[in-house]
Formats: C-alpha cells, sequence, structure tokens
C-alpha cells in the first residue's frame, strides 16, 4: 500500500471516528434535553378523581414504574416535601407498585402512594412520567409540569424552584416546566 493511500485511508477512518463520537454526543444531549408531551391540568381539582386533595398545597405526581428518570423526578419531590416549611400533601401515582421507583416514593416525607390504571393520569392530563401538579388549599392549579431540568439529572432547576416558592407561599412567574420522562403508557 502507497504511503499516499494509507494516509488518505487513515484520514478517512478519523473522519468517521469523529462523525460517529459527534452524533452520539448530539443524540445523547438531545434525547436528555427532550420534553415529553405536558397539557394543561384542570385548573381546579378534578371533579371525580379518588385522589385525596389535603387541607392545604397538595401536590400529585404521576410515575411510570419502569422510567430511568423517575428516580430523579422522585428526588426532586423529596427535596420538595423536606424543605416546605407549611405541611404540605403528597400523592405519586404509578401503574404498580413494584420495585425501586415505589419504594423511592415511599421515603418521601408525609407521601402516599396510589395506584392508577390510567384514570387519574387522564383525568389530570399527565402523558409523561414525572408530571407534577400542584394544587393550593381552595383546589386551583398553581403548577403543572416537571421538577427536574433534564432527564435523569437531580439539582437546582426552575421547576423544582417553582414548586419551593408556590409552597412557601411566595409568588412565582413559572407556573408551568417541561417534563423529562417516558410516556405514562410505555417506557
Amino acid at each position: 500500500m502507497s504511503p499516499l493511500l494509507r494516509r488518505w485511508l487513515l484520514a478517512g477512518a478519523a473522519l468517521v471516528w469523529c462523525w460517529i463520537i459527534a452524533y452520539g454526543l448530539h443524540a445523547m444531549f438531545n434525547h436528555a434535553t427532550t420534553s415529553g408531551n405536558v397539557a394543561d391540568s384542570p385548573e381546579r381539582w378534578p371533579a371525580g378523581t379518588r385522589l385525596l386533595r389535603g387541607g392545604g398545597f397538595t401536590i400529585v405526581m404521576f410515575v411510570h414504574p419502569d422510567c430511568p428518570c423517575a428516580h430523579s423526578s422522585l428526588t426532586e419531590l423529596a427535596v420538595v416535601a423536606a424543605d416546605a416549611a407549611v405541611t404540605i400533601d403528597v400523592v405519586v401515582t404509578g401503574s404498580h407498585a413494584a420495585g425501586p421507583m415505589w419504594d423511592d416514593a415511599g421515603r418521601i416525607a408525609g407521601a402516599s402512594r396510589t395506584l392508577d390504571d390510567g384514570r387519574e393520569a387522564a383525568r389530570f392530563s399527565a402523558h409523561t412520567s414525572g408530571y407534577t401538579v400542584v394544587y393550593d388549599r381552595a383546589g386551583v392549579r398553581r403548577f403543572a409540569g416537571g421538577i427536574t431540568g433534564e432527564r435523569g439529572h437531580v439539582g437546582d432547576n426552575v421547576g423544582r424552584d417553582a414548586v419551593q416558592r408556590i409552597v412557601a407561599g411566595l409568588d412565582s412567574a413559572v407556573r408551568a416546566h417541561p417534563v423529562f420522562g417516558c410516556s405514562l403508557g410505555g417506557s
């Protein structure tokens, strides 16, 4: 093989390798930052729901038990519950009571866990795992969306900050935030 041909082959292989790395990084970034389907939950606590609304703020989170991002959403919800200076009611719904996600939900201070066959998710217009809705003591929706900054990431973010401000009785201009997770219909 001639030295010139060898250089061209090595240069070509290096370009293909760089393209593969760039494509992989792009795909990972795109996956992490692409939010799920968000629709508006009812402005008032849904009629006919079997979920119980407390006397103060009630936070409802819908999670898919096989969604790898559910742990991050539940971790952020635990932060909100632990930091709340007032009593809040937290309801976590899932399609079955098995696995680490259900255990994570059980460790959140004051949280109740409720199984859902999809009817409650439909009542609250929840389509994506991690979807969180906050209702005030009058049953008025104050926030709907996600409380993580991107898929599978824990840490400061606009959604969690908005919920913390709302339950603390402070004003928040943010009433919605993208939700990052799997479809509640499947992982």
